[in-house]
């Protein structure tokens, strides 16, 4: 139902606190033409936001965003003609990817390290992740906000990537508006 209402405004609304997602874009985009890869398989995809990012930075190749929301699905399709998206989660999706991309989806997620270890098991070899997503709060009231929401700050997202992956470059940032750390960065399967 949430998504329902928002799907509309989306995209005009987040850029003001889902910070990194083009710092993300550059990165992963960067990182994929140094190592000839070509495929990137993005959870959570919302309404493409991260896939015309990755496009304003040179990636070109092959792309498939997931997400659960159909009417997030629908606000997509009117923005991006060249590429697959689809209705699903990551329990359906086969293959290996050069990439899984996930944009702030692992804190909405209570089963967020399952998931992370299922797109690690796509990766082909050599494989990323790329990954933002809130990191941190001291704000007990920001806390309270974020529980109410059903968002999972200070859920050691980071901590177990660097656990499960190699880290290759990661980055934690404070909010311009001092409330919360967010955290973005690529790691890469263990070899």
């Amino acid at each position: 139902m949430y998504y329902k209402r928002e799907s509309r405004w989306y995209d005009s609304t987040r850029g003001f606190f889902l910070f990194g997602r083009d710092q993300l874009a550059l990165l992963t985009a960067n990182f994929l033409a140094d190592n000839n890869m070509h495929s990137i398989l993005e959870i959570g995809c919302g309404t493409g936001y991260m896939e015309r990012e990755l496009r304003a930075n040179g990636y070109g190749e092959w792309y498939c965003g997931l997400d659960i929301s159909i009417e997030m699905l629908k606000e997509t399709a009117s923005k991006n003609s060249r590429t697959l998206f689809l209705g699903s989660d990551i329990d359906n999706i086969k293959g290996t990817w050069d990439c899984v991309l996930f944009s702030y989806p692992l804190t909405l997620m209570s089963d967020w390290r399952q998931v992370l270890d299922k797109g690690e098991k796509l990766l082909s070899k050599g494989g990323i992740i790329s990954v933002v997503d809130f990191y941190h709060t001291s704000s007990s009231i920001y806390q309270a906000y974020m529980n109410l929401h059903q968002i999972g700050i200070n859920q050691g997202t980071k901590e177990y990537l660097n656990k499960i992956l190699s880290p290759l470059s990661t980055h934690v940032l404070r909010s311009k508006y001092r409330l919360w750390e967010y955290f973005y960065g690529i790691w890469q399967q263990k070899i």
